[in-house]
């Protein structure tokens, strides 16, 4: 097969700069939110062992 055969054969396939663009704004949107949820997963493991002891505590005096 020379050149002009696969040409015919493979479409050419063309990227708009627009689309490139668009994905990258997807991307950077996706990438906030991750960043978002991870720093709210954290604030919520502090919180959660911050209370742990006062949660025992409740159950051992709860018991009497």
């Amino acid at each position: 097969m020379d050149e002009s055969e696969v040409s015919k054969v493979t479409p050419k396939v063309q990227i708009s700069p627009n689309f490139l663009q668009k994905r990258r704004q997807e991307q950077k949107a996706l990438l906030n939110e991750l960043d978002q949820l991870e720093q709210q997963l954290t604030e919520l493991e502090v919180k959660a062992r911050v209370h742990k002891p006062v949660v025992r505590v409740q159950k051992l005096t709860g018991s009497k």
